[in-house]
């Protein structure tokens, strides 16, 4: 949930061992959504919750304009320096974000079984990392 990140980030909660309450509510969360899941008032208040997200014309555009209005110094905060946008593949629990979004790129040429020369169209990760 996007709030509960942002409380964390704002200071309004802390943990001394981030990743081990991120695992917690993680094995938590399946339990409780699969007995929420089975419950008539549970699948009633999804469905409206649904509902009331319609995606409109003109919720798109709104929804659209926001994400790339948010401007590049936005992302760079947060991205790597490619600006690429989408996880990278690690192959150590140590590897920097840089890495392992390299180590992404490198591993679907591979799969993709790309020679030199060759062209690749990069739509919708990023800022045209994977070109580069």
């Amino acid at each position: 949930d996007v709030a509960f990140a942002e409380a964390y980030m704002d200071g309004s909660w802390s943990s001394p061992d981030l990743t081990h309450l991120m695992h917690f509510a993680m094995r938590n969360e399946t339990i409780v959504r699969a007995r929420l899941a089975a419950g008539f008032l549970a699948r009633t208040v999804a469905r409206i919750g649904h509902l009331r997200n319609a995606n409109t014309l003109e919720g798109s555009k709104r929804n659209i304009a926001y994400h790339y209005d948010l401007g590049n110094a936005f992302y760079r905060a947060w991205l790597d320096p490619s600006m690429t946008y989408s996880s990278g593949l690690y192959q150590s629990p140590d590897m920097s974000l840089d890495a392992a979004q390299s180590a992404k790129y490198e591993r679907i040429c591979e799969l993709a079984d790309l020679s030199p020369g060759e062209k690749v169209l990069e739509v919708g990760c990023g800022w045209g990392g994977f070109a580069e």
